[in-house]
C-alpha cells in the first residue's frame, strides 16, 4: 500500500492534463469555422445603356445617365456575369468594389438564378434572398414563389429539384429594376425526346 500513495496525485495531474488538452482542442476547433462573410448588397442598381474601355478599366453607363466604374486594380470585382447592354448592373463601391450584371428575360424582369452546381443553390433570408456568390437582394412587396424553400441544415433553401428519369430542373429568380427580387420559380427544362 505504501506504493499506491504517489500515483494517485500523478494520476489527477495528467487527468487535469487530458482535461486541459481537450478544452484547447475545443476552442482551437472554432477557427476552423470561421463566420460566413458578410453579404454584398447593391447601393447602384440600372439597366445598362452602354459600356466603354479605357486604361483605367470598363465603366458601364446607365440608361439613367450614372456610371459604375470598375477599375482593373485587382480589387474591384466582377461576380458572374459582367455589365453587358441592356443586363441589369447591381453595384457597389464598398470594400473595393464589385458589380454583377443580370441577364434580361422578359420586360421587366432580369434573371437573378445562380448555376446549380451544388444543391443548396439560394437561402431565403426572410426579407431578402442570398444567392451562393454572396449577393443579397431584397423581396419585392409583391413577391411570390411557385416552390417554397426547405430546410437544410437549419437554413431555408431553395434547391434545385429533380426526381427518377426526369431532369434536374434549378430555380429562376426574376429581380426587378430597382434590384427586388419578385419571384422564384421552376426553371423550365425540355425534356428529352
Amino acid at each position: 500500500m505504501a506504493g499506491s500513495g504517489p500515483r494517485i496525485p500523478w494520476l489527477r495531474v495528467l487527468a487535469y492534463l487530458v482535461v486541459a488538452l481537450m478544452a484547447v482542442q475545443g476552442c482551437q476547433a472554432d477557427e476552423h469555422f470561421p463566420s460566413p462573410p458578410p453579404p454584398l448588397r447593391p447601393t447602384i442598381v440600372g439597366v445598362v445603356a452602354s459600356i466603354t474601355l479605357d486604361a483605367s478599366g470598363y465603366h458601364a453607363l446607365l440608361a439613367d445617365r450614372r456610371t459604375i466604374d470598375e477599375p482593373d486594380n485587382g480589387v474591384f470585382r466582377v461576380i458572374g456575369s459582367p455589365n453587358t447592354r441592356g443586363y441589369l448592373s447591381l453595384a457597389s463601391e464598398a470594400d473595393g468594389g464589385f458589380s454583377i450584371g443580370l441577364e434580361p428575360i422578359e420586360s421587366g424582369c432580369w434573371e437573378g438564378y445562380e448555376s446549380p452546381s451544388e444543391p443548396r443553390i439560394v437561402g431565403d433570408m426572410g426579407d431578402s434572398v442570398r444567392f451562393k456568390s454572396r449577393l443579397d437582394l431584397q423581396k419585392a412587396p409583391s413577391f411570390s414563389a411557385e416552390v417554397a424553400p426547405r430546410d437544410v441544415d437549419g437554413h431555408l433553401r431553395w434547391t434545385t429539384v429533380s426526381a427518377p428519369h426526369v431532369p434536374v430542373s434549378p430555380m429562376s429568380f426574376c429581380v426587378n429594376e430597382r434590384g427586388q427580387v419578385m419571384s422564384a420559380a421552376l426553371y423550365p427544362v425540355s425534356s428529352p425526346h
